[in-house]
């Protein structure tokens, strides 16, 4: 049993590792960690997103793949998780769209790129940093994950 006291901690600090510490990321089902950490084990760059304390996704670059994983559930019990693995060389188009969000009062603004990949089978992986999504910290893990993800594309 203390083996399964270990795992779970090693569980839970690759959770914080990836997605964080705030009061969103509620418990995450374990078998979701799992999947994801072995998933992830060499990937040069990766994205946790937590939308909610009930969803997340999680994104990596491995080589010249793209991948993601997503849970809605906060036990193993509830839990739905699925995902994808693209190659980046498939890609069919990329969009990226720049959202500005001006401050007449601070006479300032802020900006934050999306940026949404379509693959031959009409799927699509979309990462969003524009400003209102979240909070400035997240938008710039964000924001240095889309440059992984166009740096990663340059190289075909």
């Amino acid at each position: 049993m203390a083996n399964g006291g270990e795992d779970s901690r090693a569980l839970q600090e690759f959770r914080r590792n990836f997605f964080g510490i705030s009061r969103e990321h509620a418990p995450m089902p374990e078998s979701y960690l799992r999947e994801l950490q072995r998933l992830v084990g060499a990937a040069s760059a990766h994205l946790g997103v937590v939308v909610s304390s009930n969803e997340r996704h999680a994104y990596w670059i491995d080589g010249r793949s793209l991948g993601v994983l997503s849970c809605q559930g906060v036990t193993d019990e509830d839990t739905v998780i699925t995902g994808r693995i693209c190659q980046l060389d498939t890609t069919v188009s990329i969009a990226i769209k720049v959202a500005v969000d001006y401050d007449r009062i601070e006479n300032s603004s802020r900006s934050g790129r999306a940026l949404t990949i379509r693959f031959p089978d009409d799927g699509l992986i979309e990462l969003d940093a524009s400003p209102g999504v979240a909070e400035p910290a997240e938008r710039e893990k964000t924001e240095a994950f889309i440059d992984h993800v166009l740096a990663a594309l340059a190289r075909r």
